[in-house]
């Protein structure tokens, strides 16, 4: 059996280009995985949380419709005092989440860090710039923008050659299939998990909370 001490903990991280408390959570998480990076394995799964907006629920909040979306984007911004332009939500509303979550996956043939890249410049995309990523033109422009400042990350070529074919498809319907099958409806949601063992931690959480979450998992593990 591995020494305790090496064994690195496994984060599922369940969340959504279009998630806003996710963006609001992306510095601590960030300043999580780079301080506890010999400590942890992780990966997204990406929920498909705007399936379109017929079909749309939120267990946590009175939202059935685009503008609704917006206001819950002004409140965050104000509580969490992060950019967040819900002016999106009234001038060009994403009509779903599934294209963005699709293009994820398409990078993420590519490798776990190109996946992980473009997922952040497609939130700052909608979340700071205001721009519609359900749009498919927009989803190329932001992986070009992605291939660019990280050269022989993302490959363009193959990227246009991916999207939407039967793999990212595939890897798409798989991330659905576990969120549905782990009863998940919020967002964002982190499973830890070691040995077998683990804990579930949903919605938005500071830096410390994931740092306790680790250090139970790691213990019991």
């Amino acid at each position: 059996m591995a020494n305790r001490s090496s064994q690195r903990a496994r984060i599922v991280y369940y969340t959504d280009p279009l998630c806003c408390w996710s963006w609001a959570m992306e510095k601590s998480w960030q300043q999580f995985i780079q301080t506890y990076e010999a400590r942890i394995s992780y990966q997204y799964c990406l929920a498909g949380m705007i399936q379109d907006w017929k079909q749309f629920n939120d267990p946590a909040n009175p939202i059935s419709n685009p503008t609704e979306m917006g206001a819950l984007w002004a409140q965050v911004q104000q509580e969490q005092g992060i950019s967040l332009n819900e002016k999106l939500w009234a001038e060009d509303p994403p009509s779903s989440s599934y294209p963005a979550c699709l293009a994820v996956k398409t990078a993420g043939l590519q490798s776990h860090l190109a996946a992980e890249k473009y997922l952040s410049n497609l939130r700052e995309a909608a979340m700071v710039q205001g721009l519609n990523i359900s749009s498919t033109s927009v989803l190329f422009d932001v992986a070009r923008q992605t291939s660019a400042a990280n050269p022989g990350l993302l490959d363009m070529h193959r990227f246009g050659a991916d999207f939407n074919g039967r793999e990212s498809r595939l890897a798409f319907k798989d991330d659905i299939r576990k969120v549905r099958s782990n009863g998940i409806q919020r967002f964002p949601t982190f499973t830890f998990t070691l040995n077998g063992k683990g804990l579930m931690i949903t919605g938005f959480r500071p830096f410390e909370t994931l740092v306790g979450a680790l250090r139970q998992v790691l213990s019991v593990g």
